[in-house]
């Protein structure tokens, strides 16, 4: 289950120019309306931080997590969010998210790799968790 070193690369390079995209806003304020108050979220493939500064600032205790060094890096300076440089492979938390966040980052995961990402972050959901993916559909 390891990240795709030029997809990574992509994203350490355009790290700048990536975080100046807007997040998903409607679909952020569903999910975050979901959560318990006070709720631990995961911001799996965070980018470059605006929906963990987001939920950050509707007072949840957020662990964003990205595999690009350059969008934590934009992480930080844009927004003061703190991310942790793992990749899908790495997650290892058992039972300890309300929700999880996987906004437009579980398409860079290999389709073969996508079985063991799901049981992961089921792993790290507690019962009664709420998950959001965006995925990119192929209509090949």
């Amino acid at each position: 289950m390891g990240a795709d070193k030029q997809t990574v690369a992509f994203y350490d390079a355009e790290a700048s120019p990536y975080a100046a995209h807007s997040f998903e806003a409607s679909q952020l304020r569903d999910f975050m309306a979901e959560l318990p108050r006070s709720a631990r979220v995961l911001d799996l493939g965070c980018g470059a931080g605006a929906d963990s500064a987001a939920m950050m600032a509707a007072e949840f205790s957020v662990t964003s997590a990205d595999a690009s060094i350059g969008l934590a890096a934009e992480a930080k300076r844009l927004w003061n969010v703190d991310v942790q440089v793992m990749e899908f492979s790495d997650l290892n938390f058992v039972d300890v998210f309300d929700g999880v966040w996987a906004s437009a980052s579980l398409h860079h995961a290999r389709v073969a790799d996508l079985p063991g990402v799901f049981a992961a972050i089921r792993r790290a959901t507690k019962s009664g968790g709420v998950f959001h993916a965006t995925l990119k559909a192929d209509n090949n």
